[in-house]
């Protein structure tokens, strides 16, 4: 491969990287639901599905920096290791197959990854066991 084809392919790459970085970004938009993934301290993880309404830019900050307590419903268990939860279900990349998905993150990855050691993509997926749960209420 030369030169100008391994930059026409990145560069095709990333332009099919803008359309699934849009696509997600108007689907986080739309959406009412917002999927907070964490990990206890066990190890397992954990999705609240907090609702966008009450999910203001400081409780963002708030959850994302610090502890918090919550009670809530489950929703979902897997006590798999090699079970899944995929956080793009809710919208259009929920109806893409991962083996479809993963490799359009690769040139972006690419360009992250030059970036240096401490820049890494989100994860679309996570690996078992994890907990889903609806919050009832959340204490900061």
């Amino acid at each position: 491969m030369s030169k100008e084809q391994a930059t026409a392919a990145v560069e095709t790459g990333l332009r099919d990287t803008d359309e699934i970085f849009a696509a997600v970004a108007e689907d986080v938009v739309k959406s009412k639901i917002v999927d907070l993934p964490m990990r206890i301290s066990d190890g397992t993880n954990v999705i609240l599905g907090a609702n966008r309404e009450f999910f203001t830019a400081e409780v963002e900050s708030m959850l994302l920096g610090g502890s918090f307590r919550a009670i809530g419903k489950v929703t979902a268990v897997s006590s798999d290791p090699g079970g899944s939860f995929s956080l793009v279900r809710r919208g259009v990349m929920g109806l893409v197959a991962r083996e479809q998905l993963q490799p359009a993150f690769v040139p972006i990855s690419q360009l992250v990854g030059q970036s240096g050691p401490s820049a890494a993509l989100p994860e679309i997926e996570l690996q078992g066991p994890f907990v889903q749960v609806l919050p009832l209420a959340i204490y900061i």
